[in-house]
């Protein structure tokens, strides 16, 4: 016990992580093939799952989605201003311009898609 408390390099070492990282690619793919049942079975119906759509659609849409981009933008030019860098005003602006084109942009691509 005493040489991996004084060795913590030495203890790092004794660690298999090549079975630890096959290990964990074994769950992530599980994991996935589950989600991948579940999805496909969700895609079939629809109307289960419309009342979360519209409630998120119009929650990005309307007052709220905007207010948080409003406030997003204005957190950014803060930050900026008191950074100092002009490259944080631009991205906290275009952040906000995103967020309240972005629902309208994912509905067109929905829309268009062939799924």
């Amino acid at each position: 016990m005493q040489n991996i408390l004084q060795k913590p390099q030495a203890a790092m070492n004794q660690i298999n992580w090549e079975g630890m990282a096959r290990k964990w690619a074994f769950f992530a793919l599980l994991a996935a093939l589950l989600l991948i049942s579940t999805v496909a079975d969700a895609g079939t119906g629809g109307e289960a799952f419309k009342f979360i759509y519209d409630f998120v659609n119009e929650a990005a849409t309307g007052y709220l989605g905007r207010s948080i981009c409003i406030i997003g933008g204005i957190i950014g030019l803060v930050y900026a201003a008191l950074a100092g860098k002009m490259i944080l005003a631009g991205s906290g602006i275009l952040l906000a311009i995103f967020g309240i084109l972005g629902p309208q942009i994912i509905d067109f691509l929905f829309q268009s898609a062939l799924i």
